[in-house]
């Protein structure tokens, strides 16, 4: 119940940093790095919503 809680908590205060990854082929679109609440760094498009797909960065 507590991972459940922490990733909930994790996606509700990602914060948006001024690094970006990538553009996607794909879709076209611009990856940005986010960091949550507890430090952890992840990769999503902008903007970025709750529920929304976003993957872990391996960190430093």
């Amino acid at each position: 119940m507590k991972a459940i809680i922490r990733n909930i908590i994790s996606m509700l205060t990602m914060k948006r940093t001024l690094k970006t990854s990538f553009v996607d082929r794909v879709s076209g679109k611009t990856i940005f790095f986010y960091k949550d609440k507890y430090g952890t760094e992840w990769m999503s498009e902008y903007p970025y919503y709750p529920f929304n797909f976003r993957a872990k960065t391996k960190g430093e």
